[in-house]
Formats: C-alpha cells, structure tokens, sequence
C-alpha cells in the first residue's frame, strides 16, 4: 500500500510492516497465504482493483470519512456501505458479504456465537503500530473478547457518569454525592430549586435519569451494579455454576426501589435517553442528571459549569453465594462502572477472504491519528487510548467547557483502574433476555413491590434459560465474560 504524498522511505516502511503482519498472520493461524497484496519490499506496490468492503451501522458521517480518508492515502481501496440496526439485525448472516463491519458493541455477542467474526491472532495485537498499551484495559480486555479470543478492537463508548451543576450546589451548599444513599440525600434537600436566574422553576426536578423504555434495564444495572458487583462475582445476573438467574434478590430489589423514588414522571415523562439529562442541565431544569455529556445537545445560551463524576456507589455489597450484605473493605472502591449500550466496534469478518489487508485497516484506524480524524465522529464514542485523553474535547464537542472535559477525562482514567466492571448481557438473543427487565421496571413504576417486579424477571430469565440450555445460554454467558 502506497501512502500519497510520503517519502519513499515511509512508503518502503508501511510496505514492511504490512508483510510482516501478513507473514505472521499467515503462520500463526495456520492458514495457506494468498498472493500478497504488496510486493517484495523494494518493488511497486501491485493495487488490488477489488476494494475491501466495511459494513458501517447506522453512521453515514463516520462511513464517508473512513472511505475518503483512507482512499485519499491508500493505492488499495475501500467501500463503505451503510445499513440502519433493523435492518442489520433482521439477519445477522448478512455480515458476511463483507470483509469488516463497523458496529454497535450489543451486537458482539449476537455475532461471535454465530462464528461470524474473526479470532485476531494474539501476535498481531502486540505489534508497535497497534500500540496495545496506549489502549485502556477495559476496551482492550474485556469489551471486544470472546471467551480468550479477542474479536474485535474497540473505536470507542461513552461512559455512564454522573452530571452536576456547579452553580445550584453551590448555592445549595451541597457536595457531590459519593454513594446512592447520598444521592437520595441531593435529592430531598432539592425538591424546592434554589432562586437563581439560571433555574427553570416550572419544570424542576432534582435529577434527571433516562426514562425510555430503551434505556430501563441500563439505568438499573447502572444502579444495582455498585450493590452486587465484587471482586468474588464474575456474573452479577447469573450462578454460573448452578444454572440460575440471580437478578431477584435484596441488591436488585434496592436498587429498583430508588431508581422508582427518583423518576419523577409526572413531570418528564417516560420518554427521556441519556442526552435528555445533559440538556436539562444546560437549561436550569435539574441540578443533577445520569448519563453522559452530548455534544449534539447545543444550547449556547447556557454558560453553567457541568461538572463530571462517577456514578454514585455503594460502602456495602450484597455477596449471593452467603445470601448477606457486607461492609466494602477499605482498598475495595465503592463506585462500579457501567458500560452499557452504547459504543462501537469493528471486526474482521470469517468471510473476508484478505484477513490479512482487513487487519492492515482496523490497525491503522486504531491508531491515534486517525482515531482523532475519524473515529471522533462517531455519535457513542471517547478516545480509547490513554494518549488521546488530553485532546477528548475532540470527541465532546466545542460546546462543552473546559471543565466537564477535564472531569470526564479524569472519570474515564479512574474507570479504568477498576477491576469489576458491570455490563449488560453480551449474549445471542440479549433483546429478548432484556425486554423482562424493562417491564420489571414499568411495573415498579405502577405500583408493585420491587420483589414483586423482579420475580417475573427471575420467571422469565429461568424459562428462557431452560429452552436454550441445549444451546450453551450459560457458556456463551462466559464467553462473554472472557472464561
């Protein structure tokens, strides 16, 4: 491949590294070699006239950058082609009329079960130009494996946070709520706004938590994970050993009963995503909102001060196996974090019949420059490697003060020394695992007990456990989980 404009030494370079990656590729997996795309190291580079083809989920913007970007560069070509979610999850087989695909992080599981990505071989992933130790663990480790195999190398995500403005704390005197029961506290003592010019006193509410029926079973994991999630607990949702659903007991049942405390649906309805509370901010009409910061929310007129901070913990975790509660010891840390939904992967395909080329591609979009060009453009992404967390404003958006970048950066750095992480199921078939957890919620919301909600997700996760037991439910739920 040759790289327009570059000296031929650079162009002698990127034409080694590449046979060196094909070469190792080749050897490692066992796989007989086609026909090198580039030629021997001191001759012309030979372009293939078929382009690679890059499947791109629900992202025009990011498809056409990629594609004139790297055709712009590269004597060796690609094709973008753009499909919506439905019409990617009508049938999951289609992924393999192409050689890449760019898509949301939910759809790893739905994907690797069905053997339609491919492994990575270890070797290419400690090679310099990927540069593996600039990529933060929890993207390098846990989002993007399938049981030991890493499938799929992570563009980015938006971490769930907790937003505050600056300006109503301090006229409230109020510190930022460490834990849940503290955030109740913020909760309480804000039911009245306090009088500054800023506020929108018709449509106050303390907080403001996503309350789409899309977005139900993250808010309660968000919440539920700094109640069940240790060290000791690889599935907080499943007894792995025994076959059984752990989501109907005193963590969850805590946590549903705060999250239906502080909805306050009378005033925003049901209809709120993540963004929602971020604009509700800008415009005075809470003091705190769980989500994430969304550049695409512009409200110029609002000069206030957002601050970051992680979601609220817990000092006590409930541990299933003893059936009890206990105290967090002290090098234990009290804030879980949740990586929900959103975010972007890409893979190679098992159909792609230029492994080798296709790996070329995803390491080269890895790679901080063109992480900066291309993937900050991507609507659920953050800089994935340590090295571009100073420049994060990049990803967020000029609207976004200096402040709630530097907050957010130093949340998602701190994230990143957290050995549990909670995360949704990552499994074929999730959509339908999830939709009882969702109407536990609603129902909760319409008067049942929290037990009560959650007895029928408890019902429903063991039926459906049981009709797809033939089908390995509890070992993709490890191989999610990278056992």
């Amino acid at each position: 491949m040759v790289l327009r404009g570059q000296t031929k030494v650079n162009e002698r370079l990127l034409v080694s590294i590449l046979a060196t990656v094909l070469s190792v590729w080749f050897a490692a997996s066992g796989c007989k070699p086609q026909i090198p795309e580039q030629g021997p190291q001191n001759s012309e580079v030979t372009t293939n006239p078929n382009p690679l083809s890059v499947l791109v989920i629900n992202d025009e913007e990011f498809a056409e950058r990629l594609e004139r970007l790297w055709n712009a560069q590269s004597e060796s070509k690609i094709r973008a082609e753009v499909l919506s979610e439905e019409d990617f999850s009508s049938d999951w087989n289609q992924i393999s009329k192409y050689d890449l695909a760019v898509y949301p992080s939910q759809y790893l599981g739905e994907l690797a079960s069905r053997d339609l990505l491919l492994k990575i071989n270890p070797r290419l992933l400690e090679d310099d130009n990927y540069g593996a130790a600039d990529i933060m663990p929890h993207d390098r480790e846990k989002l993007t494996v399938w049981g030991r195999d890493t499938v799929a190398v992570s563009l980015g995500h938006r971490p769930w946070v907790l937003m505050i403005r600056e300006d109503i704390f301090e006229a409230a005197g109020l510190e930022t709520p460490e834990t849940w029961e503290e955030y109740s506290e913020v909760c309480q003592r804000l039911e009245s706004p306090p009088e500054l010019p800023e506020i929108d006193a018709e449509n106050w509410t303390p907080t403001t938590e996503p309350t789409a029926t899309d977005w139900l079973d993250d808010l309660l994991f968000a919440r539920s994970g700094s109640y069940i999630s240790h060290r000791g607990s690889f599935c907080p949702l499943f007894d792995l050993r025994k076959g059984i659903p752990l989501v109907n007991n005193p963590a969850y049942e805590k946590g549903l009963q705060e999250l239906v405390r502080h909805q306050y649906s009378e005033i925003l309805g049901d209809r709120l995503s993540p963004e929602s509370g971020w604009e509700r901010l800008l415009k005075g009409q809470c003091a705190m909102a769980i989500g994430w910061p969304a550049p695409e929310v512009a409200d110029a007129a609002s000069n206030a001060v957002i601050r970051v901070a992680p979601l609220p913990g817990s000092t006590s975790v409930f541990i299933s196996t003893s059936d009890a509660w206990r105290e967090r010891a002290d090098e234990e840390s009290i804030h879980i974090p949740y990586y929900g939904q959103p975010g972007r992967l890409i893979s190679v395909t098992e159909a792609s019949r230029r492994s080798g080329s296709s790996w070329g591609l995803v390491s080269w979009l890895s790679q901080k420059k063109n992480q900066q060009q291309i993937c900050s453009t991507l609507s659920s992404a953050f800089p994935t490697r340590y090295s571009l967390l100073s420049q994060s404003g990049r990803w967020l958006g000029s609207e976004l003060s200096t402040q709630s970048v530097q907050d957010l950066t130093a949340v998602v750095r701190a994230y990143q020394d957290e050995f549990v992480i909670m995360t949704p199921p990552r499994i074929s078939g999730s959509a339908e695992l999830l939709r009882p957890v969702e109407n536990a919620v609603l129902d909760a919301k319409a008067g049942k007990t929290p037990a009560e909600a959650l007895s029928g997700v408890q019902k429903a996760w063991t039926t459906q456990l049981e009709s797809r037991r033939e089908e390995g439910f509890i070992r993709e739920l490890e191989l999610s989980l990278g056992l």
